[in-house]
């Protein structure tokens, strides 16, 4: 649902400033401190991107947000499961 809605050029990747723009929205709601600017985004961007770009696939989001949540990272099962939404990118 997120990476659809931010990823507004619709490439199938969110890049640096689609996600910095879901942090801020998701960080008004959620109790857990979240990169406020590109500097402190960046890194994490590049490391969970697996061509170390600045922008991520779903799959990569997917890891990206579990692991800057301190979450357990998703299994390849779950990340399938949220392939299988209808409307996002494949």
């Amino acid at each position: 649902q997120y990476f659809r809605k931010y990823d507004w050029n619709g490439d199938g990747f969110l890049d640096c400033g689609e996600v910095l723009a879901l942090v801020r929205e998701l960080g008004s709601e959620l109790a857990v401190p979240l990169p406020q600017n590109l500097q402190e985004l960046r890194p994490s961007i590049v490391a969970c991107s697996e061509s170390s770009r600045e922008s991520l696939t779903l799959e990569e989001f997917c890891r990206w947000f579990s692991l800057t949540l301190g979450l357990e990272p998703l299994s390849p099962q779950d990340i399938e499961q949220v392939r299988s939404i209808p409307g996002l990118p494949q």
